[in-house]
């Protein structure tokens, strides 16, 4: 199962926005 850029950053984007970390992102 082969993750396209865009669907590995949608995940990633859903993934911190419901965690709440944004570490990458420097968000609170």
């Amino acid at each position: 199962m082969a993750l396209s850029d865009e669907l590995l950053k949608e995940l990633i984007g859903w993934v911190h926005f419901g965690r709440g970390d944004g570490a990458d992102e420097g968000e609170p």
